[in-house]
């Protein structure tokens, strides 16, 4: 009979017991690179939400075919488009009016395209001071309510944009359908905000 001296048993030991931590610091090494891992994918799910909302902050929050301004919220059914280009070559100038069956509420936003646009698709952002002509600009905006007349329009409120227009105008399109999405302030601050999504005619 053999007999093993005792500092091979120490050893023997000593080896398992380093094995033994080796192995659960590999596993607490794998488990914080998991929940490392499921750490970093929690914070960009946040920031993305973040930024999602951000992207979206500026966008019009009122039902489809509507717009509202100071509390009231009308309905916007037709539009169409008076061609005002030839002014000068740096834009095409449309005037795009949003309006309902009876025209009794109206929207007016004039719109600079690049020249020679085959669609009115785009985003379109406030005319400055000495960039009125600017492609992809709007250079001013009117909303009228309860409105009468052909030759000589007439309304019983009326908001206009200063001088120099502050917001935004998005026109999409998808095949014959056009979205219009714009918010844009108003005569004494008073935000309108309106989506339109239908066709739109391009008037002689």
């Amino acid at each position: 009979m053999v007999l093993v001296p005792n500092y091979c048993n120490w050893l023997i030991c000593l080896t398992c017991t380093f094995s033994i931590h080796i192995i659960s610091q590999t596993i607490k090494f794998t488990t914080m690179r998991k929940l490392n891992a499921l750490l970093y994918l929690f914070v960009m799910g946040l920031f993305l939400i973040t930024a999602c909302e951000d992207d979206h902050a500026d966008e019009p929050q009122v039902p489809a075919n509507t717009f509202n301004i100071d509390g009231k919220t009308k309905s916007l059914t037709v539009a169409g488009t008076f061609d005002f280009s030839g002014t000068t070559t740096e834009s095409d100038q449309y005037l795009l009016v949003l309006t309902n069956t009876t025209s009794d509420y109206q929207v007016h936003i004039a719109l600079n395209t690049p020249p020679n646009a085959t669609t009115l698709a785009g985003t379109y952002i406030a005319a400055t001071e000495g960039k009125e002509a600017a492609p992809n600009a709007f250079t001013y905006s009117f909303i009228g309510i309860d409105c009468t007349g052909e030759d000589e329009l007439i309304c019983e409120e009326e908001y206009e944009t200063a001088e120099y227009p502050t917001g935004k105008v998005t026109i999409s399109k998808d095949g014959n359908v056009h979205v219009v999405d714009f918010k844009i302030t108003y005569s004494g601050g008073k935000v309108g905000t309106g989506n339109y999504r239908g066709s739109i005619i391009q008037v002689e």
